[in-house]
């Protein structure tokens, strides 16, 4: 991923969006993805109305769109989320919405290696997320956030609340510890050097050398 376009966006990006959103000191949780099974949205929304029971001024925004996007708008209505939730839709601009956030939020009953939670902890994200596919080589338990069972509701309202309960220094820092775990890790500079590394190891193995880079011309 790259660190820099989620890490470089302007404190006053975020600010434009929450006010863009008619958004002011709300504690506001991202999710960014399709609507679709595998994202267990309906998992996500039960567990935002258990945590906004308790924390009254919690706002979740909705990126994306999928074949299930009425049967969740539906279940908002049913929840009676309607003033909790906002459905933004496709958005080119989800770096500066990630700036806007407090905390990302991931429901999903199944996953690889999601993108998506790589560019939440990019953005300094604290992060809640089930603990399934590759989630947990992402979000460290109590460092960076905090992983659940999967398809279990009150688990995951509960670690949102926990989080949401926490004062902003805290949850900054452990925004930070996601930052720097994915910039040693996951940075597209830092995993090219790694495969080049790796093909000169192999290289020198076979008695070769990489080409010398010539200069610009």
């Amino acid at each position: 991923v790259d660190t820099s376009r989620f890490r470089n966006v302007s404190p006053d990006a975020g600010q434009s969006v929450r006010r863009s959103l008619g958004l002011a000191g709300e504690f506001v949780w991202l999710a960014v993805g399709r609507f679709e099974i595998a994202k267990d949205y309906p998992n996500m929304l039960r567990a935002f109305a258990r945590a906004r029971a308790q924390h009254a001024e919690a706002i979740l925004l909705l990126v994306g769109r999928g074949s299930l996007q009425a049967e969740t708008e539906a279940l908002v209505r049913e929840l009676g989320l309607d003033a909790g939730v906002r459905f933004l839709g496709v958005r080119g601009d989800v770096a500066e919405v990630m700036s806007a956030a407090d905390g990302y939020v991931m429901s999903s009953a199944w996953e690889g290696m999601p993108m998506v939670l790589l560019e939440a902890a990019a953005a300094a994200l604290p992060i809640v997320a089930t603990r399934v596919g590759g989630n947990h080589e992402v979000v460290r338990e109590g460092i960076s956030g905090f992983l659940v069972p999967p398809s279990d509701d009150q688990a995951l309202g509960s670690a949102m609340l926990r989080l949401g309960r926490m004062s902003q220094p805290e949850r900054r820092a452990m925004g930070q510890q996601g930052l720097e775990h994915i910039r040693s890790h996951y940075d597209l500079g830092r995993v090219a050097e790694r495969w080049e590394s790796l093909y000169r190891e192999v290289l020198a193995r076979k008695g070769l050398a990489l080409a010398p880079q010539l200069p610009p011309g």
